[in-house]
């Protein structure tokens, strides 16, 4: 393990750090076991320059405590977990050992403990083993000679390449966004021809009503103003409703799509509402006027003919 270190300290810009980064299995008093990462090491104080650590709540930037292990927010959701909570780890060798959670961390792939190599130490009553090397790169793929020859070292396990699993996360998003346009599509022409049919309805039983309106002098404008009127009431109050209803469903199926180890983003992102908001306010905008061309139809010489 020295010679890697040696060998790392010599590649220039690449920033590395030594841990402990083993698979141990976890639960609560009476729980099941499940499988998580945990981390550890001798000196984490830059350790978010390789993993993010934000707590769940706050967002604030976390330090790995002296005392206690951080989670991530997936095991706390599953589990039912909150700060001050002791948990039983079971390694490969059949050892258990109680730690206590000191915080929680946002996270939304996999399931990981991190905490200090001594607190490791003194829970575990066993060594720290630090063979795991995290490496940073200045850009994806500039370390594949590195690797190389780090692979030809006695003691090499194998690499794995974070920039990998994020082009994997990227491509099912990407996949997820395929089927959201697909359904928006969709929704757009349904929604065309509901309003269509909601406004040529409206408009025929209040032809009688507005044809009066232009007997009585009212010009084509203001006769349309008149029935603008309520449909931008109800378009308003429609808009409010549905990105409120739609912040309530889209976090209801984005919980439901979820896995134990994989967490989604569930809150909702104004500017988006925003854009989809001044999006159906200009689909309503387009449609009234499509609409209201009927008022142009109006048979002023018999009122009673419209109907």
């Amino acid at each position: 393990t020295a010679a890697f270190a040696q060998r790392l300290a010599e590649e220039e810009g690449l920033d590395y750090l030594r841990l402990q980064d083993k698979l141990y299995y976890f639960r609560g008093p009476g729980g099941d076991w499940a499988s998580a990462h945990l981390i550890s090491g001798r000196d984490l104080t830059y350790f978010n320059a390789f993993m993010r650590l934000r707590d769940s709540v706050t967002k604030e930037s976390l330090a790995v405590p002296f005392s206690g292990a951080l989670i991530s927010q997936r095991i706390a959701e599953v589990e039912g977990w909150e700060t001050g909570d002791a948990i039983q780890l079971l390694d490969g060798n059949g050892d258990t050992f109680v730690v206590t959670i000191a915080g929680i961390f946002e996270n939304y792939a996999f399931h990981s403990l991190v905490m200090s190599g001594d607190y490791f130490e003194a829970a575990s009553g066993q060594a720290l083993d630090d063979n795991t090397f995290y490496i940073n790169t200045a850009a994806p793929g500039d370390s594949q000679g590195l690797i190389q020859e780090l692979s030809a070292m006695p003691g090499f396990l194998r690499c794995d390449d974070g920039s990998r699993n994020r082009v994997l996360f990227d491509e099912v998003s990407q996949g997820i966004d395929v089927l959201v346009a697909v359904l928006l599509v969709l929704s757009a022409a349904m929604a065309a021809m509901v309003l269509l049919d909601l406004n040529f309805m409206y408009i025929k039983q209040k032809s009688r009503e507005l044809a009066v309106m232009r007997v009585n002098g009212y010009t084509i404008q203001e006769t349309r103003a008149y029935v603008y009127r309520d449909s931008i009431l109800l378009g308003l109050m429609g808009l409010i409703l549905g990105v409120a209803l739609g912040i309530v469903l889209g976090r209801w199926v984005v919980m439901g799509i979820e896995e134990d180890y994989i967490r989604f983003i569930r809150e909702p992102i104004w500017a988006a509402c925003l854009v989809a908001a001044a999006i159906g306010a200009l689909f309503m905008v387009v449609v009234n006027l499509i609409a209201l061309r009927q008022v142009n139809k109006l048979k002023l010489h018999s009122v009673s003919a419209n109907q």
